[in-house]
């Protein structure tokens, strides 16, 4: 069986970021170009025409913006999101799998970025719908639990304990199953073929390590996240300060939304999300790019 350094692999994120700060960078650049810029356009576009609609001064073109706004805001989300991530993971597995092709940061947009997009759409349908099957049974054992522990229908306890148990059951299958397939990813990077469950060969014998790998980096992904929300409230608190009343008569369309108010602080917040987003990212992709490089090279033939 092959070995695993987990403690290598899980600093390996940090590394990456310490010796190549100017892709880093360039990475966020990319993520607010193709990622967030978009959606927060959009954003503005939607908040302005449901505003107007509000407030009863919008013109027959708004009113149908406003209302096929969001689930167009959705589509770019989610184009948006998962072209930056295709692309963004395909730099990190480059920076780690092949430094030397280190031309400009990295980055590229060709066969690889399009066979990793794939991996990540079909494996988070595939997790979407594993999800909704596995909370199918729990629903219905909590409802049951609940009518058993008070027939009379006013809810109980059991139902509860039940959800919660459910609940954690789930959470330990997702985790125990992502940690298998996620190598998935640089796999398909390295090999430049559609790969995800070859992913589950080269894992075996290792999902407990791997299980316990992905807890420690989402403790620190949320570490990293608590102290940016603590940094960010500096800014929120700024914003906010002498603006609820204002804020309230915009939302209740009692006064016209000031863009040019507003716009300053989005730019803000959208790059500061924009920095915070691809850190962690970083952080908890990268410990999977080093996990596949110790695992192939254990069983790559002599």
């Amino acid at each position: 069986m092959a070995t695993l350094a987990r403690s290598r692999a899980f600093g390996a994120g940090f590394r990456l970021i310490a010796e190549r700060p100017r892709a880093v960078l360039a990475w966020i650049g990319v993520y607010l170009l193709i990622g967030l810029a978009p959606q927060a356009l959009m954003f503005v576009w939607v908040l302005g025409d449901f505003a107007a609609t509000e407030a009863g001064e919008a013109t027959a073109g708004a009113m149908m913006r406003a209302q096929f706004g969001l689930p167009l805001l959705q589509l770019v989300q989610v184009v948006g999101g998962l072209s930056a991530s295709a692309i963004l993971s395909c730099a990190v597995m480059r920076a780690l799998l092949e430094p030397q092709d280190s031309a400009r940061a990295y980055l590229r947009l060709g066969v690889q970025e399009a066979l990793v997009g794939a991996v990540l759409a079909v494996g988070g349908v595939l997790l979407f719908i594993l999800l909704a099957v596995s909370l199918i049974p729990i629903l219905f054992a909590a409802a049951l639990a609940a009518l058993a522990s008070n027939p009379e229908g006013g809810g109980g306890a059991g139902g509860v304990v039940v959800a919660l148990l459910g609940a954690i059951l789930v959470s330990a299958l997702l985790i125990g199953l992502s940690a298998r397939f996620l190598p998935a990813l640089p796999m398909t990077f390295a090999e430049r073929t559609f790969r995800l469950f070859e992913a589950w060969t080269l894992t075996r014998g290792h999902g407990r390590k791997l299980a316990e790998l992905m807890i420690a980096l989402a403790a620190a992904a949320i570490a990293i996240e608590l102290v940016a929300f603590i940094i960010m409230a500096v800014p929120m608190g700024m914003f906010m300060a002498g603006r609820a009343d204002q804020m309230g008569a915009w939302m209740d369309g009692a006064a016209p939304v000031n863009m040019g108010a507003l716009a300053p602080w989005i730019v803000l917040f959208t790059v500061l999300f924009a920095v915070l987003s691809v850190l962690v990212n970083i952080v908890v992709f990268a410990p999977w790019v080093d996990v596949y490089r110790q695992l192939a090279a254990e069983a790559a033939p002599a």
